[in-house]
């Protein structure tokens, strides 16, 4: 039945809510897209902005340190961590589809110039040096380095020897003492048969005593210098044998002209102090004379006549006077001094070699400054504080070691010392002694210059030395020079130790004489030639007054002292080098201190950035992420 009323359909909506939820998803994927591209574009970023914040940081270098020292580093200040944020800070707030904050920044790591011992500064210095060096460098330098050690330690192993001399020329003067003690026994014993043979019957035979006493004095004082020089002798063989053992390890690595020079000096003492030696063997048969006639003196010096009985006729017997005279005689046939010791008439006293010796150390006495310069020579005046890198740091820190220092490195931070460095031939109005600071290592440059000036004089004399005992004509004259003093008659060793003597006391001055050239500006060839000797035998006692001349070429002072930085210590060499840096630094940058140069350092940075769009299926709804990174130079 109709009712009348219209029916209205009825819609139940699925494809709505099915295109809703379609949508949804929709929705839900392309914000997750977004998110994910949002999240790598915000990482990158961050990553972008770790890299360059690091850069950044370590483009902050010392312009003023690179520009005296050609050094790179970036000085912290204690504020590392401040300023790589302060570089984030700025990059996180550039973006405003991907803003950023820094969560914590911490430096977990760096590296100054004064770490490892200064191997961190030797290999700045060698980065530097290390373009334009040509490959022969280190051959060069192995040569220097070699012929400085081996002139030096033959300088001071001829110096040990000559220590000895003194002792040596002990014997010899002992010698000669001994020897005017036989020539008085030889006039005492004269004069004893001259009273024996003027004595007759009635006489007083206290004259003929008291000579006796006399001789007897004499034959004993000769008995103990006999023991003296033995006593000597075996001292100089066990002081000596410390001096030949150590030449015996150090010998097959010394040059050929260096090694023959030694064995020389070393077998002509031997020689000369050994028990199978001429001196030893005549001055114990002397020893042994002495002692035979010993007992003779004891009798002669106590022989007296026998007393006068008178007979009954009131005369004096003769005959037990006339025995008692001829055992007087017969003891003094045995007294003969004449052949028992051939020495040279002219050893008396001192011995000419001992006062030669004399001479000569009190030249080495004078102060090498003295040697070397004129007396009004300005000089610096500086001294290095207590507030500097090597006394600053080294105890704090230990010994360290250099071992990842390559030979290459080692010799380019030689060349940056003598490239970078002032020395005392540098004309300068502010001139200081850096190059003999690092060599001598004392507060006050007027040390450092002794010393530099005292360990080249030590190279040069060994340089020198070895270049006399290859010159004929040189050891001639020295040879003659040494018969003088000793005596034609003199035995062999001895005169080749006396020549040896006055080889290094010429070595010596003609060393002198080279310092000299080199400190006024002049070169000094590292071999000598004869063209480029200039001191006679005759001027070693006339040093100050020759007159310095042009040089013939060869290396500058400048040169030698870097062959001096050759031979010491790299974290000595190293620490010196950061002490005389913080010293001219500080004239523009008061409180600079080389340990607060960083040369490289690693950072932990954490950054983190707000997700847009937050998943219920995430924990938070902030993107972190966390690096460790490194930056050097």
């Amino acid at each position: 039945m109709d009712t009348g009323r219209k029916e209205v359909p009825v819609f139940q909506g699925q494809i709505t809510i099915f295109l809703s939820l379609i949508l949804v998803l929709l929705v839900s994927v392309l914000c997750g897209i977004l998110e994910t591209a949002r999240s790598h574009v915000l990482k990158l970023q961050m990553e972008i902005a770790m890299d360059s914040a690091m850069e950044s940081v370590t483009a902050e270098y010392s312009t003023e340190l690179f520009r005296r020292f050609g050094l790179l580093y970036c000085y912290d200040d204690g504020n590392l961590p401040g300023r790589i944020q302060n570089y984030l800070d700025r990059y996180g707030e550039c973006g405003s589809w991907t803003p950023f904050t820094v969560d914590s920044v911490q430096v977990t790591y760096r590296r100054c110039a004064a770490d490892d011992g200064g191997a961190v500064f030797i290999q700045s210095a060698a980065d530097y040096m290390r373009y334009g060096i040509v490959e022969e460098l280190l051959e060069e330098t192995d040569f220097y380095k070699r012929i400085a050690e081996q002139s030096q330690w033959v300088s001071q192993f001829m110096n040990r020897i000559g220590s000895w001399s003194e002792e040596l020329f002990g014997l010899e003067t002992l010698t000669a003492k001994l020897s005017d003690g036989l020539s008085a026994l030889k006039r005492e014993t004269e004069g004893l048969h001259s009273l024996v043979n003027g004595w007759s019957d009635g006489m007083d035979a206290k004259g003929i005593q008291n000579q006796a006493a006399t001789i007897l004095k004499l034959l004993q004082d000769g008995i103990g210098r006999t023991q003296q020089y033995q006593s000597l002798s075996e001292s100089l063989k066990r002081g000596f044998s410390s001096i030949t053992d150590e030449f015996a390890v150090q010998r097959e690595q010394l040059e050929e002209d260096f090694r023959q020079m030694v064995d020389q000096q070393i077998t002509s003492v031997n020689s000369y102090i050994e028990e199978s030696g001429e001196r030893y063997l005549q001055v114990m048969q002397v020893d042994s004379a002495l002692k035979e006639k010993l007992d003779i003196l004891e009798q002669l010096a106590g022989w007296a006549p026998p007393a006068q009985v008178e007979t009954s006729q009131e005369q004096p017997q003769e005959q037990p006077q006339k025995q008692s005279l001829e055992q007087l005689t017969g003891l003094l046939g045995n007294l003969d001094f004449t052949q028992m010791f051939p020495v040279s008439e002219n050893i008396s006293g001192e011995s000419g070699g001992a006062r030669f010796l004399r001479t000569v150390k009190e030249l080495k006495t004078k102060g090498i400054l003295a040697l070397v310069l004129d007396g009004d020579e300005k000089l610096s005046e500086r001294n290095m504080t207590d507030d500097i890198p090597s006394k600053r740091l080294t105890a704090a820190m230990g010994p360290k070691s250099l071992k990842q220092i390559t030979i290459r490195d080692a010799a380019l931070f030689n060349e940056y010392l003598a490239a970078q460095f002032d020395c005392f031939t540098d004309e300068k109005d502010d001139n200081v002694y850096d190059l003999e600071y690092m060599i001598g290592g004392s507060d006050s440059d007027r040390e450092n210059l002794a010393e530099a000036a005292g360990q080249l004089l030590l190279m040069r004399e060994g340089l020198n030395l070895i270049y006399l005992y290859t010159d004929r004509a040189k050891r001639q004259q020295a040879e003659a020079l040494a018969v003088g003093l000793v005596g034609f008659t003199g035995i062999g060793p001895l005169i080749a130790v006396v020549t040896f003597l006055i080889l290094s006391a010429w070595a010596f001055a003609e060393s002198v004489y080279d310092v000299r050239l080199l400190l006024a500006g002049e070169k000094v060839g590292l071999i000598k030639t004869a063209k480029d000797w200039h001191m006679t035998v005759e001027q070693i006692f006339r040093l100050r007054e020759m007159k310095i001349e042009e040089g013939t070429g060869g290396l500058t002072y400048k040169w030698y002292l870097r062959i001096l930085l050759l031979l010491k210590n790299r974290e000595q060499k190293a620490f010196r080098a950061m002490d005389a840096v913080e010293y001219h630094m500080r004239k523009s940058i008061p409180g600079f201190c080389i340990e607060q140069c960083c040369a490289g350092f690693t950072a932990q940075i954490a950054l983190s950035g707000r997700r847009i769009f937050k998943s219920p299926f995430l924990e938070t709804d902030r993107f972190c992420i966390t690096n460790d990174l490194t930056a050097a130079y």
